[in-house]
């Protein structure tokens, strides 16, 4: 916004769109083809700086990013969880695979691991750890790129899969492995920034889909 004018009734204002200097500050369209004089009286000066944007010019875009509001106030929240997300989809699906072609066992994982557990390869689990596991966090993280609620509702579930995974695989294989600490330790993790962002819905109607 610049000022174009001041005369003793007042002061003259070109308003050509709000820009934006702080990350995470709404910022309404810009419009030069558009523009909009406003006026103010000496009685009136205080008026100008509570002036509120349109309601079109309230849905702008969010500066760095475009996250909407609600997601903006954590943005390294809900970027940390997509991230987590989209790293469980690829490593889960990719070992799936390895799994499936891997059937009767390899160096890393030999099939004597089966041997107090009701599967006899490793093709059950393989499919299992894609399809469940894998699947699930690729939607999640489909649904995140959308900051609505089905996406916070679906991270927290593709969350729970994954630690509910591990714990079963450690009970089956009557073990704990490193891997499985890691990969519980980013599930619990998914799971409270599911919650933050399913508490961040909760305060923002338009989010609720």
């Amino acid at each position: 916004m610049r000022v174009i004018g001041t005369s003793e009734a007042g002061l003259d204002f070109m308003a050509s769109g709000v820009a934006c200097s702080k990350p995470g500050v709404i910022a309404a369209p810009r419009t030069p083809k558009r523009n909009t004089v406003l006026r103010f009286g000496d009685d009136s000066t205080r008026q100008a700086l509570s002036l509120r944007p349109e309601p079109s010019a309230a849905r702008g875009l969010l500066c760095a990013g475009r996250m909407k509001a609600p997601f903006a106030e954590h943005r390294l929240a809900f970027r940390t969880l997509i991230t987590m997300q989209v790293f469980v989809a690829v490593t889960a699906i990719i070992g799936g695979i390895m799994l499936m072609r891997n059937a009767y066992g390899s160096v890393l994982v030999p099939l004597d691991m089966l041997e107090i557990t009701p599967f006899r390869t490793f093709m059950i689990p393989g499919l299992l750890l894609l399809l469940v596991v894998g699947l699930s966090a690729a939607v999640a993280s489909i649904f995140l790129l959308r900051q609505g609620a089905v996406g916070a509702w679906a991270a927290g579930i593709a969350s729970s899969i994954l630690t509910v995974w591990i714990v079963s695989e450690a009970v089956l294989l009557d073990t704990f492995h490193v891997l499985q600490a890691f990969y519980a330790t980013i599930g619990v993790f998914e799971i409270f920034l599911s919650w933050l962002m399913i508490s961040l819905t909760r305060r923002a109607p338009e989010l609720r889909r």
